[in-house]
Parts: structure tokens; C-alpha cells; sequence
């Protein structure tokens, strides 16, 4: 398989899907991770235990599923951790910038005080709740602008068309995501009404 056609093949993933494979794999992921985890958790439990083998598979059947389940709350919880710690990043590094470009508009050194300090993990708090709450936007943009570039450069017809190529991909990518995602919510939400 040639560079160009995985290029091409993660970028229409990426592009027009990237959210809910993002979403689904990390999930599936996890739940694979889980299960093997408390499939060998139990099989130990039963062992040491000195269960009967009937007994025992039951043991381990459920160890592993509560493993699976373990691992999807597991992965939601280091999703958000590490979206709020890139958020917050993202601020301090913002709040450093602009402290640093309003000290030389002035005519001071840029030091790093006390309040300089405050201003700076204020500002990435603030970005950390900001990509929390923007975590499904965040992740429909990064994938669907990552396809796109992907898309482009695995073709050389989009490569000849740059940037406009990039940018009428990146608009349609962002649209076909956005109408799936909204899709998937409402369905979630009729599920969620009917196991009410």
C-alpha cells in the first residue's frame, strides 16, 4: 500500500468521520483494555480463591466486564484530563504572550511577579474550561482540519488547487462532521428518554 492511499484513507476517516471514529475508538480501546484486565483479575480471584470451574467463569466473566466498564470511565476521565491540561496550557501560554508584547509596549522587561503569576494560571483555568466545554468543537475542527491536509496532500489534483482546495475541504469536512455529530446527540438523547 502506497503512502498516498493511507494519506488518503485516514484523511476521508479523519475528515469526514474523525469525531465518532475519535470517539468509538477510544472507547472501544478502553473497553478492550478493561475487559482483558478483569478477565485476568478474575481468572487470579477464582485461582486463589479455589473456585469450582463453573464458578470460577462466572468470576471471571464478570471481573472482565466490570473491567470493560472500568476502562471506558477510565478513558472519558484521562480525556478530560488531558483536554483541561492542554487547555491550560494553551491559556499560560497566551496570557505569557500577551503579558510579554504589553511589558515591551510599555518599555518594561518582562518578569515573571506575583501578579504576572495570578494573570497567568487565571488565564489557563479559564482555557481549561473553555476546552472542556468546547471538547466535542475542539475535536470535530482538529480531525476535520487534519483530514483535509491529509486529503490534499494525497492527491495531487487537491495539491495543484492549494489553498483553495484545503479550505473547501476543510468547510465540508466541518459541515459532514457537525450533521453526524448532531445526529449521534439526538439519537443519544432518545435512547437516554427511552431507558428512563
Amino acid at each position: 500500500m502506497s503512502v498516498d492511499t493511507v494519506l488518503f484513507v485516514l484523511g476521508a476517516v479523519l475528515a469526514f468521520g474523525g469525531w465518532i471514529a475519535l470517539w468509538l475508538g477510544t472507547r472501544m480501546l478502553a473497553g478492550a483494555f478493561g475487559l482483558g484486565f478483569g478477565y485476568g483479575f478474575g481468572l487470579a480471584l477464582a485461582l486463589v480463591i479455589g473456585l469450582p470451574p463453573a464458578t470460577a467463569r462466572l468470576v471471571e466473566l464478570g471481573c472482565a466486564m466490570m473491567g470493560a466498564f472500568g476502562g471506558i470511565l477510565l478513558i472519558r476521565a484521562i480525556n478530560s484530563f488531558l483536554l483541561a491540561l492542554s487547555g491550560f496550557l494553551l491559556g499560560v501560554l497566551i496570557g505569557r504572550l500577551a503579558l510579554q508584547i504589553h511589558a515591551s509596549l510599555i518599555g518594561h522587561p518582562w518578569e515573571l511577579s506575583p501578579t504576572n503569576a495570578i494573570i497567568l494560571v487565571g488565564g489557563g483555568a479559564v482555557a481549561a474550561l473553555v476546552a472542556l466545554y468546547l471538547r466535542r468543537t475542539l475535536a470535530l475542527v482538529i480531525t476535520a482540519f487534519v483530514g483535509s491536509a491529509f486529503l490534499c496532500a494525497s492527491m495531487e489534483a487537491l495539491t495543484a488547487l492549494l489553498p483553495w482546495s484545503f479550505a473547501g475541504l476543510l468547510v465540508a469536512s466541518m459541515a459532514v462532521q457537525w450533521f453526524l455529530a448532531s445526529v449521534f446527540r439526538r439519537s443519544r438523547g432518545r435512547s437516554e428518554e427511552v431507558s428512563a
